[in-house]
């Protein structure tokens, strides 16, 4: 499970459901106060649910996506 590290907006998703992906793979890209973060895989696995849309604010610990 990958949480929001900060609050934030989703500016951009780089993944899709079913998507492989390698530890340190860029996941999405969080917009706050016009500085954008980009959020990384901690593990390699492959991406099993994405709870946010691009537009959608969140707040720190929001889960983003699972992977397993």
């Amino acid at each position: 499970q990958i949480g929001a590290p900060m609050p934030g907006l989703i500016a951009e998703l780089n993944v899709s459901i079913g998507n492989k992906v390698e530890e340190g793979a860029p996941l999405l890209t969080l917009e706050a106060m016009k500085m954008y973060t980009t959020v990384s895989s901690p593990h390699s696995g492959t991406v099993e649910s994405i709870e946010v849309s691009s537009g959608d604010n969140v707040d720190t610990g929001d889960l983003l996506l699972i992977i397993a």
